[in-house]
């Protein structure tokens, strides 16, 4: 019998969002970087940059944005809905703080070159995936 959380873990990726063409999706995408206010102050060649390694994806609820014991390859910014930063202690999984609209996950893995974020979808989320 698996726990709660194995079956979390067991689900598929997420939802690559192809609902508009490459144009409305790029024009779509420039507003939304824009709008980040981490990079609200950038030129239009580090914009571009920012939306050529960008893609929006979507999560259901339970769906696993970040594991501990993985590095990503990306990061994350939360545009809509609530994640959970889970905590684990003596292999039990509690919600640590929840976190919502211009959350940043896998940051913090990235930047200690040390998978340290377990996230998962709290609500259905749609974030910005940065590579």
């Amino acid at each position: 019998m698996s726990t709660p959380y194995e079956e979390i873990n067991n689900q598929k990726s997420p939802r690559v969002d192809n609902s508009k063409d490459n144009q409305q999706n790029n024009e779509q995408l420039t507003q939304i970087v824009k709008n980040i206010s981490i990079f609200s102050k950038l030129n239009t060649n580090s914009i571009n940059h920012i939306i050529n390694h960008s893609k929006l994806l979507k999560y259901k609820i339970g769906q696993p944005l970040s594991k501990a014991k993985i590095i990503p390859n990306n990061i994350l910014i939360i545009l809509e809905g609530q994640v959970r930063l889970l905590n684990k202690t003596d292999n039990q999984y509690s919600t640590f703080t929840k976190l919502g609209k211009g959350s940043i996950i896998g940051l913090a893995s990235l930047l200690s070159n040390n998978g340290c974020e377990e996230v998962t979808s709290a609500s259905e989320v749609t974030a910005l995936s940065i590579e």
